[in-house]
């Protein structure tokens, strides 16, 4: 069959390869797979040649954008290289966090060590319980236990070192959550699983042992209940990874940097503005669309009079 080369719109350009209808799968592959089929969506868009007619082609915007999103992204990379020490560092930032409330509820010495590693490792266990991949982290780590009991039982033996350092915890609360964010989406990016699960994974590393925690002293998660932006901040962190690694084909490193910046730039803009999560109040919606109603039925009405 005849062999035509086409010429690319600029965004394109550096795609240029023998193209036949017929012969789709070698363009996938030569420019990968959703790129791929844009850029053939694209060339048989602008192609005037009657040799490509786009009614041969199968392709339609609707199933790219699906596919994009959902289709299984082949990893290109090692996982993200994380300094032993910054990866600790978070891992201590949640387990004070978690002392701190074990403080508050008044329980023990154990149980605040226990709310302190449940804090911060219990959403690295809680995603690799889920993915049911790869090395448990707290398994492979021998560092990680031993650093979070051991920030949990300074918070709770010399409580007065923090009591004025609420805007250092802070800080490095938010940090800690765009940190496990990252690693949590690139676990499951490196092992093949589809980006609305890489998103789903970084969320649950990044907000999961604070849901644990309320959940083991009985109370709804803070993340499910009006406040500022903070899961949210977590799922835009997850996001802003994936668009770096897969679109914009960043190193790890400045993946994860981009991620920690969405999340702790997002979570800050929330506080900075008192943007806060809808609560039920804020979401009923019934007088917005009532109100359109009963003028519609007032009008249907008065027309039948007349």
């Amino acid at each position: 069959m005849e062999r035509r080369l086409i010429q690319a719109p600029l965004l394109f350009r550096k795609h240029r390869v023998p193209l036949t209808v017929n012969r789709r799968e070698e363009f996938t592959q030569h420019t990968g797979e959703v790129r791929g089929r844009l850029s053939l969506f694209f060339l048989c868009t602008i192609s005037r040649s009657p040799t490509y007619d786009r009614r041969t082609v199968d392709v339609d915007l609707l199933g790219l954008i699906t596919s994009s999103l959902f289709t299984t992204i082949p990893p290109d990379t090692a996982s993200v290289a994380i300094p032993l020490w910054m990866d600790l560092l978070a891992a201590a930032t949640g387990s004070v966090g978690g002392a701190l409330i074990a403080r508050e509820y008044k329980l023990d010495l154990l149980g605040g060590i226990a709310m302190g590693i449940t804090t911060g490792l219990g959403g690295g266990l809680l995603r690799d319980m889920i993915l049911q991949v790869g090395n448990v982290y707290i398994l492979r780590e021998p560092l990680a236990i031993p650093v979070c009991a051991a920030a949990a039982a300074a918070v709770l033996l010399f409580p007065r070192a923090i009591a004025n350092q609420d805007r250092l915890f802070n800080l490095l609360d938010i940090f800690a959550v765009g940190l496990f964010a990252a690693i949590g989406a690139d676990k499951a990016l490196v092992r093949g699983f589809e980006p609305a699960v890489c998103i789903i994974m970084g969320f649950f590393t990044a907000v999961g042992g604070g849901m644990l925690r309320d959940i083991c002293i009985n109370r709804t998660p803070a993340i499910f209940r009006k406040s500022n932006l903070y899961a949210l901040a977590a799922i835009a962190g997850s996001c802003a990874f994936l668009v770096a690694a897969w679109m914009l084909h960043l190193q790890k490193v400045g993946c994860a940097v981009v991620c920690v910046a969405v999340t702790m730039g997002l979570r800050y803009f929330s506080l900075h503005f008192n943007i806060q999560s809808p609560d039920p109040d804020d979401l009923d919606l019934s007088p917005v669309v009532a109100k359109p109603i009963r003028s519609a039925k007032r009008a249907i009405t008065k027309k039948r009079r007349h």
